[in-house]
């Protein structure tokens, strides 16, 4: 939690109190080994919580201050608010095996998403939840559309932090495949392509790397590749490409069967018809080389 800006708070009198997100550390720690409406002291401010009715709270204001550390409040109402409701989570140890890496500094330094320019855990976040809800999710609803997850739709959060820790692990890694290899040299030009929006389905599959064949991988991403490439080669727009990848993770997951994904990606694609969705043939391609300027 170092190196965090302080936010303004309001204790349960109304009092506005300078509360240092560092201090929030220390209350959480402090939450997660007391019983349940046992009170404890918020540091520095002379301020009495209790877990069921002030923390949330607590935790819910400093979201409001400053959005773009979603993901940091995320691990709180993971770690404190769910872990008071399930009495025998052990917090601490799910925290230590699968959350302190995404406490490094390559997390929260800030890379752009779109016009936007955020931290990069909350750029991960935004995308992960498009992967698992199957649903467009704006980057001011993310803490609103995580926290429904969890305690709507009843996901445990055991489950979500392992989820999480693995995706993790494979966004990570896009910026780490060797040159020249097939995912390196789709990863470069993906980037250079400035094809972000496509990143849910790209975690939906390298996620799954040990279960999709190499070679089944390598006609996904070539299908991909190809796609991206070929509309914007024709100057094709990409304003559906949001909703467009949305729709191919809900066949993949429908499909249910990752060994084939190739096929349901490129079946997927090709039965386009829309301007805005249709995969370029030869023809097509060879008339823009004739007709649109390079």
């Amino acid at each position: 939690m170092d190196d965090l800006p302080d936010h303004e708070v309001r204790d349960g009198l109304g009092v506005q109190t300078e509360f240092p997100l560092q201090n929030l550390h220390v209350v959480l720690s402090q939450a997660r080994r007391r019983p349940s409406g046992e009170p404890f002291a918020v540091p520095g401010e002379g301020l009495l919580m209790r877990q069921e009715r002030d923390l949330p709270t607590l935790v819910l204001q400093i979201v409001a201050a400053h959005p773009l550390i979603a993901f940091h409040l995320v691990r709180d109402i993971l770690f404190v608010l769910q872990s008071i409701a399930q009495k025998g989570l052990d917090a601490e140890a799910i925290y230590q095996e699968r959350w302190l890496a995404f406490d490094q500094a390559w997390w929260r330094n800030e890379i752009r998403q779109g016009r936007l320019v955020r931290p990069r855990i909350d750029v991960f976040l935004n995308y992960w939840l498009i992967m698992r809800t199957g649903a467009e999710v704006s980057s001011d609803d993310v803490f609103a559309s995580f926290r429904r997850r969890v305690e709507v739709d009843g996901y445990s959060v055991e489950d979500v932090v392992v989820d999480l820790h693995e995706v993790g692990g494979a966004y990570r890694q896009f910026e780490e495949y060797e040159p020249f290899t097939t995912e390196g040299t789709f990863m470069y030009r993906w980037q250079v392509m400035d094809a972000g929006v496509s990143t849910p389905l790209l975690l939906w599959l390298f996620s799954r790397s040990n279960v999709i064949p190499d070679d089944t991988l390598d006609r996904c991403l070539a299908a991909i590749e190809s796609f991206l490439v070929r509309r914007m080669l024709c100057r094709m727009t990409t304003k559906d490409y949001n909703k467009l990848f949305v729709d191919l993770i809900s066949d993949l997951e429908s499909a249910d069967d990752p060994t084939n994904a190739d096929r349901t990606i490129i079946a997927y694609l090709a039965a386009q018809t829309s301007d805005a969705r249709l995969w370029p043939d030869d023809h097509r391609l060879r008339e823009a080389f004739r007709s649109l300027p390079l």
